[in-house]
C-alpha cells in the first residue's frame, strides 16, 4: 500500500452510500505503475513534520497572494478592454483578449498535476509563476494588439498552473476532513479579489491608463514568487534523481497531445459563440476535427506508450474519479451557460443599462463563495458529504427551473434572488466533488485527479458559454422572424431585406433593444429575447437533472482528520531511489493485508 505505516488502518470506514469499497483515503493501489519505483520502499523512512502554526499561515499566505493576484487580473481585463482595442484601433480583435487567456489557461492547467509530482510542488509554483507574471509584463509593454493577444496566452499559461497547484498545496497541508473549509475560504478570497477587480480597473485605468493596470501587478507578484521560494517547502516522496532525470520523466507527448487538443476545441467553440460562425463553416468543424484526432492520439499515448502518463487513464475507467469530472464538466457547463445570459433579461426584457443588469450578479457572487464555504464547515463537522451533495442538486434543478417560467409580471425580488440557490448549490458541488476525488485516489494521483478535474471544470466552463451562446443565437433568430415583420418597421417599405438587416443588428448588440422605435417594434424584440433567454434557462434545467444523476452514483469516502501521512522529507531530499522490485512486492503484501 503507497505510503503505508504500522498507523495506517488495515481496513477503511465502510461507505456512507453502501458503494464504495474501500473509503480510506491513499488506500487504492497504484494501477498505473507510474511513479512504482518512487513510492515503494519509502514507506520505511520516517514521516516528516508537516508545517504547522506560523510556518503554516505563511506558506498559505504566500499561495493566497498569488491567487489573490490571479483572480484580480481576470476582471481587472474586463474593464479595459475598451481602453485597449481604441489604443490599438483593432476593436475587432477585442474579444480574444478574455478568449487568448481563458484558452491557455484550460490547455495547460491539467499538466501542473504531474509536473508538481515530478519536480515538487515548489517547483511547479514557480514555473507557473514564471509564466503568468512574463505574460502580464509583457501586456504592459506590448505595441500591438497581436503582440497582447500573445502575451495574454503566456500568462494563461501560468494562471491555470498557480490554481491547480495551490489546490494541490492545500491537499498536501491540511487534513482531508478540514480541506473543504480551507477551499470555502480561498473561493471567497478569490471572488473578493474578482470583485475588486473591475472597479479598481477602471480607477487606474482613468487615472494612470491600462499599461499601468498590468505594470502594478508585478511588484506584488515578484513578492508572492519571493514568499513560495522561501516558505514553500511541502514534503513528498523521494526519487533520488537529480533534475535532469526529474525533467525527462515528464510527459513531453502526452502534454503536447492535450495541449493540442484542448487548443482545438477551445477555438472552435470561440468561433462558434464569439464570431457566430455556424456549425457548417470550416474553421468551426475543422478545429473540431482536429480536437477529435488529436483526442485520439492523447489516449493512445497515454494508455500505452509513456511510463507516467499527465492524464492516467485509469482515473477515467473507475467509477468515482469518471463520475465526479464529469460532475465538474456539466457543472461549469450549466452554471456559465446560466451566468452568460442572465445580465441579457434585464438589458433586453427590462430594457435596463449594462451596470444595472451586473447589480443582479451580486447576491449570486456571495452566493457562491457561501456555497463553498459552508459545504468545507459540513464536511468539517459531519465527515460526511454525499446526502448533502444531492440536496445541492436538487437546489439546483428548483432554481432554474424556476427562472424557466419567468415572464413580463415577474417581480424585481424574485429576479434578484432566483438564482441564487444555483450559485450556492453549485460552489458547495465543486468543493464536496473536490474532497470526494481525493479521498477516493491514492495519494500518489491526488495531484494528478486534481489537474484533470480542473481541466473538466475549464473545459465545461468554455463549452458553457460557446454552445449555449451558439443555441440561443439560434433560438433568437427564430423567434425574430416570428415577431418582427415589415409592418413594424419605422419604414415598412423595407420589407423582408429591412427586417433581416434589423435583426442581424439586435442579435449582435442587446443594447438596441430600448432605442427601437415604434413601441410594438420594441415589444416583438423583447418578447424575442425572452422567449429565447428562457429555453436556455430550460436547458440548463435539463442540465441540472443529468448534473444530479452523475452526481448520486459518486461513492462516499471517510474524510480523514490528521494530514496525509508523506514518505520522506521533501523532493530535494538526497536518498537514494526505491529499488524497483519493490513495488509488486509492496502491492502483494497489501493484498494479503
Amino acid at each position: 500500500m503507497p505510503g503505508a505505516s504500522e498507523r495506517t488502518p488495515l481496513r477503511s470506514s465502510p461507505p456512507r452510500n453502501g458503494n464504495a469499497k474501500n473509503g480510506q483515503y491513499g488506500a487504492v493501489p497504484d494501477q498505473d505503475g507510474a511513479g512504482a519505483g518512487a513510492g515503494a520502499g519509502a514507506a520505511d523512512a520516517p514521516e516528516p513534520e508537516h508545517p504547522q502554526g506560523f510556518k503554516f499561515a505563511v506558506i498559505i499566505a504566500s499561495l493566497w497572494v498569488v491567487l489573490f493576484m490571479a483572480a484580480l487580473d481576470g476582471t481587472i481585463v474586463v474593464t479595459l478592454i475598451s481602453s485597449i482595442s481604441s489604443s490599438f484601433k483593432a476593436s475587432e480583435k477585442s474579444g480574444w483578449l478574455s478568449a487568448s487567456y481563458l484558452l491557455s489557461v484550460c490547455a495547460f492547467s491539467s499538466i501542473y498535476g504531474r509536473m508538481s509530482d515530478i519536480i515538487g510542488r515548489k517547483g511547479a509554483l514557480l514555473v507557473a509563476l514564471a509564466f503568468f507574471t512574463s505574460g502580464t509584463c509583457l501586456c504592459a509593454v506590448a505595441t500591438s494588439m497581436d503582440a497582447l493577444l500573445v502575451a495574454r496566452f503566456i500568462a494563461g499559461i501560468g494562471g491555470g498552473g498557480l490554481l491547480t497547484t495551490s489546490s494541490i498545496c492545500m491537499t498536501d497541508l491540511v487534513p482531508l476532513r478540514k480541506r473543504g473549509v480551507w477551499q470555502g475560504v480561498t473561493n471567497v478570497l478569490f471572488g473578493s479579489a474578482s470583485a475588486l477587480g473591475g472597479p479598481l480597473g477602471g480607477f487606474i485605468n482613468d487615472a494612470f491608463g491600462w499599461r499601468t493596470a498590468f505594470g502594478f501587478q508585478v511588484p506584488f507578484l515578484l513578492a508572492g514568487g519571493v514568499c513560495i521560494a522561501t516558505f514553500v517547502n511541502i514534503p513528498l516522496p523521494s526519487s533520488g534523481q537529480n533534475w535532469k532525470q526529474k525533467v525527462g520523466r515528464i510527459d513531453y507527448l502526452g502534454s503536447l497531445g492535450l495541449i493540442s487538443s484542448s487548443t482545438c476545441l477551445l477555438l472552435a467553440m470561440s468561433f462558434l459563440s464569439g464570431s457566430l460562425l455556424p456549425f457548417s463553416n470550416p474553421l468551426v468543424w475543422g478545429f473540431l476535427l482536429a480536437s477529435f484526432v488529436t483526442a485520439v492520439l492523447f489516449v493512445l499515448v497515454e494508455g500505452w506508450v509513456v511510463r507516467e502518463p499527465v492524464m492516467p487513464l485509469s482515473l477515467l475507467t473507475r467509477r468515482s474519479p469518471a463520475l465526479i469530472g464529469a460532475s465538474y464538466f456539466i457543472g461549469s457547463f450549466a452554471h456559465f451557460g446560466t451566468i452568460f445570459h442572465f445580465p441579457l433579461w434585464f438589458q433586453s426584457v427590462r430594457l435596463q443599462s449594462a451596470s444595472q443588469a451586473g447589480m443582479h450578479l451580486i447576491p449570486i457572487s456571495f452566493a457562491a463563495a457561501a456555497g463553498s464555504l459552508w459545504a468545507g464547515l459540513y464536511m468539517k463537522r459531519t465527515g460526511r458529504y454525499w446526502h448533502a451533495n444531492i440536496a445541492c442538486c436538487v437546489l439546483n434543478i428548483v432554481s432554474t427551473a424556476y427562472g424557466a417560467s419567468w415572464n413580463k409580471g415577474t417581480s424585481a425580488w424574485e429576479e434578484y434572488l432566483t438564482f441564487v440557490p444555483q450559485a450556492f448549490g453549485t460552489s458547495a458541488i465543486f468543493t464536496f466533488m473536490l474532497i470526494a476525488l481525493i479521498a477516493s485516489v491514492s495519494k500518489d494521483k491526488a495531484a494528478v485527479a486534481t489537474g484533470t478535474v480542473y481541466l473538466f471544470r475549464s473545459l465545461g466552463q468554455v463549452m458553457g458559454v460557446s454552445l449555449s451562446t451558439a443555441m440561443f443565437q439560434m433560438l433568437l433568430q427564430s423567434q425574430m422572424h416570428l415577431n418582427i415583420t415589415p409592418e413594424l418597421l419605422p419604414h415598412p417599405q423595407d420589407g423582408q431585406r429591412g427586417v433581416e438587416k434589423l435583426i442581424s443588428a439586435l442579435r449582435h448588440d442587446a443594447s438596441l433593444v430600448p432605442t427601437l422605435q415604434p413601441a410594438g417594434l420594441r415589444h416583438a424584440a423583447q418578447l424575442s429575447y425572452m422567449n429565447a433567454i428562457k429555453w436556455i434557462f430550460v436547458l440548463v434545467t435539463a442540465l441540472n437533472v443529468l448534473y444530479l444523476a452523475v452526481c448520486s452514483g459518486v461513492e462516499e469516502q471517510a474524510l480523514p482528520d490528521k494530514a496525509p501521512n508523506t514518505a520522506v522529507a521533501d523532493d530535494t531530499d538526497p536518498s537514494p531511489p526505491a529499488d524497483q522490485s519493490d513495488a509488486p512486492r509492496a502491492r502483494q503484501n497489501d493484498s494479503h493485508a
